[in-house]
Protein backbone atom coordinates (compact mmCIF):
# COMPACT_ATOMS: atom_id res chain seq x y z
CA UNK A 1 0.00 0.00 0.00
CA UNK A 2 1.02 3.62 -0.47
CA UNK A 3 1.00 4.24 3.26
CA UNK A 4 3.65 1.55 3.77
CA UNK A 5 6.02 3.37 1.37
CA UNK A 6 5.73 6.41 3.62
CA UNK A 7 5.64 4.53 6.91
CA UNK A 8 3.52 1.73 8.26
CA UNK A 9 0.85 2.94 10.69
CA UNK A 10 1.59 -0.16 12.73
CA UNK A 11 5.11 1.20 13.26
CA UNK A 12 3.83 4.08 15.40
CA UNK A 13 5.50 4.14 18.81
CA UNK A 14 6.55 6.65 21.42
CA UNK A 15 10.07 8.04 21.37
CA UNK A 16 11.83 6.37 24.31
CA UNK A 17 13.29 8.34 27.17
CA UNK A 18 16.54 6.42 26.67
CA UNK A 19 16.73 7.94 23.18
CA UNK A 20 16.40 11.55 24.33
CA UNK A 21 17.85 11.80 27.87
CA UNK A 22 20.93 13.81 28.68
CA UNK A 23 23.44 11.05 28.02
CA UNK A 24 21.86 9.99 24.70
CA UNK A 25 23.39 11.86 21.78
CA UNK A 26 21.34 12.66 18.71
CA UNK A 27 21.31 9.60 16.49
CA UNK A 28 19.58 8.12 13.49
CA UNK A 29 17.36 5.89 15.62
CA UNK A 30 15.96 8.86 17.54
CA UNK A 31 15.21 10.90 14.44
CA UNK A 32 13.71 7.88 12.69
CA UNK A 33 11.37 7.30 15.64
CA UNK A 34 10.25 10.93 15.57
CA UNK A 35 9.70 10.78 11.79
CA UNK A 36 7.69 7.57 12.05
CA UNK A 37 5.53 9.07 14.80
CA UNK A 38 4.77 12.22 12.78
CA UNK A 39 4.06 10.35 9.54
CA UNK A 40 1.89 7.75 11.24
CA UNK A 41 -0.16 10.39 13.05
CA UNK A 42 -0.80 12.22 9.78
CA UNK A 43 -2.23 9.05 8.27
CA UNK A 44 -4.20 8.02 11.36
CA UNK A 45 -5.75 11.42 12.07
CA UNK A 46 -6.13 12.92 8.61
CA UNK A 47 -6.26 10.06 6.12
CA UNK A 48 -9.35 9.83 3.91
CA UNK A 49 -8.57 6.19 3.12
CA UNK A 50 -7.79 6.98 -0.54
CA UNK A 51 -4.31 6.32 -1.90
CA UNK A 52 -2.72 5.22 -5.14
CA UNK A 53 0.07 5.45 -7.69
CA UNK A 54 0.83 8.19 -10.21
CA UNK A 55 0.32 6.81 -13.75
CA UNK A 56 0.83 10.06 -15.69
CA UNK A 57 1.37 13.70 -14.78
CA UNK A 58 2.04 17.30 -15.79
CA UNK A 59 3.17 20.25 -13.69
CA UNK A 60 -0.27 20.97 -12.22
CA UNK A 61 -1.99 17.58 -12.24
CA UNK A 62 -1.43 13.85 -12.08
CA UNK A 63 -3.44 10.82 -13.14
CA UNK A 64 -4.29 7.52 -11.50
CA UNK A 65 -6.36 4.89 -13.30
CA UNK A 66 -7.91 3.83 -9.97
CA UNK A 67 -10.62 6.48 -10.44
CA UNK A 68 -12.22 9.18 -8.27
CA UNK A 69 -15.66 10.66 -7.78
CA UNK A 70 -16.13 13.96 -9.62
CA UNK A 71 -15.17 16.78 -7.19
CA UNK A 72 -14.73 14.16 -4.45
CA UNK A 73 -11.47 15.54 -3.03
CA UNK A 74 -11.72 19.23 -3.95
CA UNK A 75 -10.15 21.32 -1.18
CA UNK A 76 -8.35 18.37 0.42
CA UNK A 77 -4.62 17.68 0.50
CA UNK A 78 -2.55 15.18 -1.50
CA UNK A 79 0.65 13.94 0.17
CA UNK A 80 3.32 12.11 -1.83
CA UNK A 81 4.72 9.19 0.12
CA UNK A 82 7.58 7.96 -2.09
CA UNK A 83 10.08 9.22 -4.63
CA UNK A 84 11.95 12.52 -4.78
CA UNK A 85 8.85 14.49 -3.72
CA UNK A 86 8.17 12.28 -0.70
CA UNK A 87 6.61 14.40 2.06
CA UNK A 88 5.35 17.19 -0.24
CA UNK A 89 1.81 18.50 0.34
CA UNK A 90 -0.42 20.01 -2.35
CA UNK A 91 -3.97 21.39 -2.23
CA UNK A 92 -6.40 19.61 -4.56
CA UNK A 93 -8.31 22.19 -6.61
CA UNK A 94 -10.28 19.81 -8.83
CA UNK A 95 -11.06 16.09 -8.89
CA UNK A 96 -11.88 14.39 -12.18
CA UNK A 97 -12.58 10.74 -12.89
CA UNK A 98 -8.88 9.79 -13.06
CA UNK A 99 -7.17 13.15 -12.51
CA UNK A 100 -6.15 15.19 -9.45
CA UNK A 101 -5.58 18.88 -10.30
CA UNK A 102 -3.31 21.07 -8.15
CA UNK A 103 -3.65 24.45 -9.87
CA UNK A 104 -0.51 26.59 -9.80
CA UNK A 105 1.74 23.90 -8.33
CA UNK A 106 4.85 22.46 -10.02
CA UNK A 107 4.70 18.71 -9.46
CA UNK A 108 7.33 17.66 -12.01
CA UNK A 109 9.75 20.41 -10.98
CA UNK A 110 9.30 19.35 -7.36
CA UNK A 111 10.32 15.78 -8.18
CA UNK A 112 6.99 13.95 -8.54
CA UNK A 113 7.34 11.09 -11.03
CA UNK A 114 5.30 8.29 -12.57
CA UNK A 115 5.15 5.39 -10.15
CA UNK A 116 5.25 7.56 -7.01
CA UNK A 117 2.77 6.73 -4.26
CA UNK A 118 0.41 9.24 -2.71
CA UNK A 119 -2.30 9.47 -0.03
CA UNK A 120 -5.18 11.93 0.18
CA UNK A 121 -5.70 13.68 3.50
CA UNK A 122 -8.44 15.89 4.83
CA UNK A 123 -7.34 19.49 4.30
CA UNK A 124 -4.23 20.17 6.37
CA UNK A 125 -2.90 23.21 4.53
CA UNK A 126 -5.83 25.61 5.05
CA UNK A 127 -8.22 24.22 7.66
CA UNK A 128 -5.76 22.06 9.61
CA UNK A 129 -7.69 18.85 9.33
CA UNK A 130 -11.21 17.97 10.36
CA UNK A 131 -13.65 20.88 10.20
CA UNK A 132 -16.80 18.69 10.29
CA UNK A 133 -18.08 20.52 7.21
CA UNK A 134 -18.63 17.35 5.13
CA UNK A 135 -15.57 18.23 3.02
CA UNK A 136 -13.07 17.62 5.81
CA UNK A 137 -14.81 14.91 7.79
CA UNK A 138 -16.05 11.49 6.76
CA UNK A 139 -19.73 11.06 5.94
CA UNK A 140 -21.67 9.17 8.57
CA UNK A 141 -24.71 7.24 7.35
CA UNK A 142 -27.17 6.42 10.11
CA UNK A 143 -29.27 3.31 9.90
CA UNK A 144 -33.03 3.79 9.91
CA UNK A 145 -34.37 4.42 13.43
CA UNK A 146 -30.86 4.29 14.90
CA UNK A 147 -31.40 7.61 16.69
CA UNK A 148 -34.60 7.40 18.70
CA UNK A 149 -36.49 10.38 20.09
CA UNK A 150 -35.65 9.25 23.61
CA UNK A 151 -31.96 9.85 22.89
CA UNK A 152 -32.44 13.57 22.36
CA UNK A 153 -32.02 15.92 25.31
CA UNK A 154 -35.07 18.15 25.71
CA UNK A 155 -34.60 21.36 23.71
CA UNK A 156 -31.09 20.39 22.59
CA UNK A 157 -32.03 21.27 19.00
CA UNK A 158 -34.52 24.13 18.77
CA UNK A 159 -36.13 25.84 15.81
CA UNK A 160 -34.31 29.10 16.55
CA UNK A 161 -30.99 27.31 15.96
CA UNK A 162 -32.00 26.23 12.46
CA UNK A 163 -30.96 28.50 9.61
CA UNK A 164 -33.49 31.19 8.79
CA UNK A 165 -35.83 30.19 5.97
CA UNK A 166 -35.03 26.49 5.94
CA UNK A 167 -37.90 24.23 4.87
CA UNK A 168 -39.30 22.07 7.65
CA UNK A 169 -41.52 19.02 7.51
CA UNK A 170 -43.57 18.33 10.62
CA UNK A 171 -44.25 14.73 11.65
CA UNK A 172 -47.74 13.48 12.40
CA UNK A 173 -48.63 11.54 15.51
CA UNK A 174 -49.02 7.78 15.00
CA UNK A 175 -52.82 7.98 14.78
CA UNK A 176 -52.53 10.64 12.05
CA UNK A 177 -50.14 8.86 9.74
CA UNK A 178 -52.69 7.85 7.10
CA UNK A 179 -54.75 11.00 6.58
CA UNK A 180 -56.58 13.78 8.38
CA UNK A 181 -60.16 13.95 7.13
CA UNK A 182 -63.24 16.13 7.48
CA UNK A 183 -66.70 15.55 6.04
CA UNK A 184 -69.98 17.36 6.28
CA UNK A 185 -70.79 21.04 6.12
CA UNK A 186 -69.24 22.30 9.39
CA UNK A 187 -67.05 25.17 8.22
CA UNK A 188 -63.34 25.06 8.99
CA UNK A 189 -62.46 22.47 11.62
CA UNK A 190 -59.03 22.12 13.26
CA UNK A 191 -57.79 18.56 12.67
CA UNK A 192 -54.22 18.70 14.00
CA UNK A 193 -52.18 21.09 16.15
CA UNK A 194 -48.39 21.37 16.41
CA UNK A 195 -45.85 23.75 17.92
CA UNK A 196 -43.52 25.69 15.62
CA UNK A 197 -40.89 28.31 16.40
CA UNK A 198 -41.26 31.63 14.57
CA UNK A 199 -38.14 33.87 14.57
CA UNK A 200 -38.79 37.49 15.51
CA UNK A 201 -37.36 38.52 12.12
CA UNK A 202 -39.81 36.39 10.11
CA UNK A 203 -42.59 38.19 8.22
CA UNK A 204 -44.27 35.40 6.27
CA UNK A 205 -44.96 31.70 6.74
CA UNK A 206 -45.46 29.74 3.54
CA UNK A 207 -47.04 26.29 3.72
CA UNK A 208 -47.90 23.56 1.28
CA UNK A 209 -50.45 20.85 2.08
CA UNK A 210 -50.83 17.46 0.39
CA UNK A 211 -54.59 17.01 0.08
CA UNK A 212 -57.52 15.64 -1.92
CA UNK A 213 -61.30 15.37 -1.90
CA UNK A 214 -63.30 12.23 -2.49
CA UNK A 215 -65.73 13.48 -5.19
CA UNK A 216 -65.82 16.21 -7.79
CA UNK A 217 -67.30 19.51 -6.75
CA UNK A 218 -66.36 22.91 -5.33
CA UNK A 219 -65.71 24.59 -2.02
CA UNK A 220 -63.63 21.93 -0.28
CA UNK A 221 -60.88 23.97 1.38
CA UNK A 222 -57.73 23.70 3.48
CA UNK A 223 -55.77 26.33 5.40
CA UNK A 224 -53.54 26.66 8.44
CA UNK A 225 -53.30 28.99 11.39
CA UNK A 226 -50.24 30.06 13.38
CA UNK A 227 -50.52 31.82 16.70
CA UNK A 228 -54.17 32.59 15.94
CA UNK A 229 -53.42 34.25 12.60
CA UNK A 230 -55.08 32.64 9.58
CA UNK A 231 -53.51 31.79 6.25
CA UNK A 232 -54.90 32.10 2.77
CA UNK A 233 -57.43 29.44 1.73
CA UNK A 234 -56.58 26.75 -0.81
CA UNK A 235 -59.54 25.28 -2.71
CA UNK A 236 -59.08 21.54 -3.19
CA UNK A 237 -60.19 20.95 -6.79
CA UNK A 238 -58.59 17.52 -7.33
CA UNK A 239 -59.66 14.02 -6.28
CA UNK A 240 -56.16 12.56 -6.14
CA UNK A 241 -53.58 13.51 -3.52
CA UNK A 242 -51.47 16.45 -4.70
CA UNK A 243 -49.54 19.29 -3.10
CA UNK A 244 -51.32 22.62 -2.83
CA UNK A 245 -49.91 25.87 -4.11
CA UNK A 246 -47.99 27.79 -1.47
CA UNK A 247 -50.39 29.17 1.13
CA UNK A 248 -49.04 32.22 2.96
CA UNK A 249 -49.69 33.77 6.34
CA UNK A 250 -48.53 37.15 7.67
CA UNK A 251 -46.53 36.30 10.81
CA UNK A 252 -44.91 39.72 11.34
CA UNK A 253 -46.74 39.99 14.67
CA UNK A 254 -45.60 36.57 15.90
CA UNK A 255 -42.41 35.28 17.53
CA UNK A 256 -41.36 32.31 19.59
CA UNK A 257 -43.29 29.07 19.95
CA UNK A 258 -46.85 29.19 18.56
CA UNK A 259 -49.60 26.70 17.73
CA UNK A 260 -49.62 25.62 14.08
CA UNK A 261 -53.05 24.18 13.17
CA UNK A 262 -54.27 22.37 10.05
CA UNK A 263 -57.91 23.25 9.28
CA UNK A 264 -60.22 21.53 6.79
CA UNK A 265 -63.57 22.64 5.38
CA UNK A 266 -65.69 20.03 3.57
CA UNK A 267 -69.10 20.43 1.97
CA UNK A 268 -72.20 18.26 2.34
CA UNK A 269 -71.66 14.69 1.08
CA UNK A 270 -67.97 15.33 0.46
CA UNK A 271 -64.77 14.52 2.38
CA UNK A 272 -61.54 16.52 2.23
CA UNK A 273 -58.34 14.82 3.42
CA UNK A 274 -54.75 15.79 4.19
CA UNK A 275 -51.83 13.38 3.94
CA UNK A 276 -48.88 15.64 4.78
CA UNK A 277 -47.60 19.21 4.87
CA UNK A 278 -44.48 21.35 5.15
CA UNK A 279 -43.72 24.99 5.90
CA UNK A 280 -41.01 27.62 5.76
CA UNK A 281 -40.66 31.18 6.92
CA UNK A 282 -39.12 34.25 5.31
Amino acid sequence: MAAEIFTAISALRMVLDSETDADSPDNETTFAAIRVAIESLFLILLGTGDSGTVTDLAESYFEDTGGFGIDEHNGRTVLFTSGNAKGNFYTIDDTQATVIVCTGDTLISDGVAIGDYYVILYDIKTNTGHTHDDLNSPNVVLADASVATAKYIDNSVTMEKIEHGTLHALPCESDQMTALTENGENGFVTKATYKIYVPATATTIGGTIRCNRDTDGVDCNVRFTAGGATSEIYNVDHTGYAWSDEITLDCSGLSGWVDFCIQLDAQAARTVSVQGFSFKWA
